[in-house]
């Protein structure tokens, strides 16, 4: 616009005539909107082709269960051709299939979990399982291998001509979404039932999946959006542990499945070193991942499963699942079990079976802060009463509590503080309680006659 407004400024200074000068002007704003038009032309019909080609899904995804889809292909040459598949994430970078191969399982224990949350499936006899279950389509003649061999190796599968072909694909992800989520203070006006199940959409995740010619442009184009939803636990197993401590745990794996059920899961014609962990008579639903890479797992009898960890500092608690899978593929969830090992300060009291014995705990000023009334509570009431609370921003917090033994030997007990205002916890404490053997000052020995009754005096 500055240029045109000097060639006018010339022109009239050189007192030419303006005629060709609007004339001029004219033809390079039509020119100059022909030309967006076109660009704008060009933009459409693309998003049209794009819009064409591109599929949109919506997986409901259980936590740490395996969803299963596929995305139709064709080959749109007239010649055999070779394709790959590029998967990318939304704020991820970008990674092209395959995924590198799994851990394969050590005594039925799978080490680690899949390292793309979507990924290709490629091996046959994964492939075969599912297409018996239906969850996939099965390739064209039966040729399960079609993914596994040659170029699929490296990413690449070949098409014949205008051949179509069923991309199976898997998704698995271990985001489970209550695990992460703060806690919300209800409005004054209460919530209903359906404010409470309404999900954030902030959860979900976007993938797009293209399969593009080798070296070639973009084809077929798939957006997933993936919604995270929480799954049923079989079992909450909770351990109150001295914090800082190395423990081993046992836990018993699901109970085996009838011939009937693995015929219905479409397990029986599986291979028997693909169905029961390390050795033939396991059974399906015997391979175990742990959500924790700092847990240890290993299987040691034929029902039994052994958890080595290290308890966290008091009062935090580590929360980790253990999934059972019917194959090495990750393919069927059998259970989940959720594990939860609180971390708590260890004190250990000595007192006479019988008697009563007053004690102070103290919390520091770092525990306490930002509280103005400390509530404690016992797990045993009988054993452990809490008689009064007493709280200085400068010194912490003074319990008083009263200790009773009423039989001989070891016992537990656990406390918790907690902000009475908030609720938030503050502290966690196990409390050991030693009961021993009241002291015999004194021995009577009494004789009587049988049935005889005869009134003794005692002095004490």
């Amino acid at each position: 616009q500055q240029k045109l407004q000097r060639l006018q400024q010339l022109r009239s200074i050189r007192r030419l005539d303006t005629e060709p000068e609007r004339f001029s002007g004219h033809a390079a704003m039509l020119s100059a909107a022909e030309a967006v038009r076109q660009e704008r032309k060009r933009d459409e019909i693309t998003r049209r082709m794009e819009q064409f080609h591109t599929t949109q899904k919506t997986l409901l995804a259980p936590f740490a269960t395996p969803v299963f889809f596929h995305v139709d292909f064709e080959n749109p040459y007239n010649h055999q051709a070779t394709f790959n598949i590029v998967i990318a994430e939304r704020g991820v970078q970008a990674y092209a299939d395959p995924s590198p191969a799994p851990t394969p399982p050590a005594q039925g224990v799978l080490l680690t979990p899949p390292v793309q949350a979507i990924c290709l499936v490629r091996d046959p006899e994964e492939w075969r399982g599912l297409a018996r279950q239906r969850l996939v389509p099965p390739p064209p003649g039966g040729d399960f291998v079609r993914l596994a061999t040659g170029t699929a190796g490296r990413g690449l599968f070949t098409l014949g001509a205008r051949e179509v072909l069923s991309l199976p694909f898997r998704y698995l992800a271990f985001n489970h979404p209550s695990l992460g989520a703060d806690a919300r203070t209800a409005p004054s006006s209460g919530v209903s039932f359906a404010d409470v199940a309404q999900q954030d959409s902030s959860d979900d995740r976007n993938f797009v999946i293209e399969v593009l010619a080798h070296q070639g442009p973009v084809l077929r184009r798939a957006e997933v959006k993936a919604r995270s939803q929480p799954c049923p636990v079989a079992q909450t197993l909770r351990f109150f542990e001295t914090e800082g401590t190395a423990i081993e745990k046992i836990m018993a794996l699901p109970p085996l499945q009838p011939p009937t059920l693995r015929a219905a899961a479409g397990l029986a014609d599986l291979p028997t070193s693909l169905v029961g962990g390390f050795a033939e008579d396991r059974g399906p639903g015997r391979f175990a991942l742990c959500t924790d890479r700092e847990v240890h797992i290993q299987r040691r009898e034929e029902d039994e499963l052994a958890l080595r960890l290290l308890t966290p500092p008091s009062p935090q608690v580590r929360s980790f699942f253990v999934v059972f899978y019917s194959d090495p593929h990750f393919s069927r969830v059998t259970a989940v079990q959720l594990v939860e090992v609180m971390g708590m300060r260890s004190e250990t009291i000595r007192v006479a079976v019988g008697q009563s014995v007053d004690r102070t705990i103290c919390l520091p000023p770092a525990e306490v802060k930002g509280a103005t009334a400390v509530s404690m509570f016992s797990s045993h009431p009988e054993a452990i009463d809490v008689q009064k609370t007493e709280v200085d921003p400068e010194f912490g917090a003074k319990i008083t509590i009263t200790v009773t033994a009423m039989q001989v030997g070891k016992s537990t007990c656990r406390l918790h503080a907690v902000d009475a205002s908030t609720r938030r916890k503050l502290a966690a404490l196990l409390m050991v309680i030693a009961a021993d053997l009241p002291e015999v000052k004194l021995a009577h020995d009494i004789s009587l006659p049988v049935l005889t009754a005869t009134r003794k005096n005692l002095s004490y």
